[in-house]
């Protein structure tokens, strides 16, 4: 029985790495919240100690985070979830790691941040 190879799995898993590889951020900033501000529609902006640059292309400040829904694929349920834990942090005095991207800005909110960690 002779087995036949198809191309269609090996273009997928190209794929799937070119989607990944365009994945560009910058990199990862640590630290603790020193505060926050959000508006009626739940987006927020937000700052870190210090106030380290979080990005280089942000429009307001390079050193304000933030979650704008409809920016970077963030739906309001995820700008809530990453707010919970944001303010779960700040409250517990946790550190956080902040994600952002490089490549999409916000409307002069500063960095756009697409993920957050917390530990």
């Amino acid at each position: 029985m002779a087995i036949k190879l198809t191309a269609a799995p090996f273009v997928f898993a190209l794929l799937l790495i070119g989607l990944h590889s365009t994945d560009v951020e910058a990199a990862s900033t640590q630290g603790t919240i020193q505060n926050m501000q959000v508006d009626a529609k739940g987006n927020f902006t937000f700052t870190l100690t210090g106030t380290p640059n979080l990005c280089a292309n942000g429009n307001l400040a390079n050193n304000r985070g933030s979650v704008i829904v409809g920016v970077r694929g963030v739906t309001a349920e995820g700008a809530r979830a990453i707010h919970a834990t944001l303010m779960s942090a700040f409250l517990s005095g946790k550190s956080v790691v902040i994600i952002t991207d490089e490549t999409v800005t916000t409307t002069g909110w500063g960095c756009t941040v697409y993920a957050v960690d917390i530990f």
